[in-house]
């Protein structure tokens, strides 16, 4: 079988039970996005709200090669003389207004998460074990099983950042989060990773090549 073909193969909703509300100093926005992660639909997100991307807040990092949904708190000022805006469209994410609160999203916001996984290419004698596993997780349980994600493997690589961090290596580490290209990478991402990595150590030469990007902040 195949797993994430597509962002819409791999779908996040975020559960929470934030308190929300008709009042309060800052905005409730659900943000849906495709393709990117959090950090980029937050950045986005404040420019089209006219706001800081700091005074942004939100409780989890979801995957950016995905569909996902989840909540933040923008807040209210005096940016929107014409009353909070309802909803914001554009092609890699959404924001739909929920209400207020005087509470920010924080990691403790979150509930849970659901999932909605399509797999592609599935053989027909594989059908039958998976819903006779489906059955049996449903009475017992799935174990908690953490895959080679959560402890930072190298994109395309067979090392850890996890590991070289325990080992005291953490420039190395540092450059194998921001300077290792993914295949699954959006080309802006590539080139900002392949920048970094050529002229890891003459960091003036880097920023020159590098425009606005949360990368660039880690360089200066």
């Amino acid at each position: 079988m195949k797993l994430k073909q597509q962002p819409q193969d791999f779908c996040v909703t975020e559960i929470s039970d934030h308190p929300i509300g008709p009042s309060g100093r800052l905005a409730i926005y659900r943000l849906r996005k495709e393709g990117i992660d959090t950090l980029t639909g937050v950045r986005l997100a404040a420019a089209r709200l006219r706001v800081k991307t700091a005074t942004i807040r939100y409780g989890g990092l979801k995957d950016a090669h995905a569909a996902t949904e989840q909540l933040i708190s923008v807040p209210i000022g005096k940016q929107w003389r014409d009353g909070v805006p309802k909803a914001v469209t554009a092609k890699e994410f959404s924001l739909e207004l929920l209400g207020r609160s005087d509470a920010p999203v924080t990691p403790q916001s979150i509930a849970g998460n659901a999932f909605r996984i399509t797999l592609r290419h599935l053989k027909k004698p594989d059908v039958k074990p998976m819903h006779d596993a489906a059955a049996s997780m449903a009475e017992y349980g799935l174990p908690n099983y953490y895959d080679s994600q959560r402890f930072g493997q190298l994109r395309g690589g067979a090392d850890y950042v996890g590991k070289m961090l325990v080992q005291g290596d953490f420039e190395g580490a540092l450059k194998a989060a921001i300077a290792t290209p993914a295949r699954k990478d959006r080309q802006g991402i590539k080139k900002i990773r392949r920048t970094i990595r050529d002229r890891w150590g003459d960091w003036e030469a880097c920023l020159e090549r590098l425009s606005k990007s949360t990368e660039r902040s880690v360089v200066t």
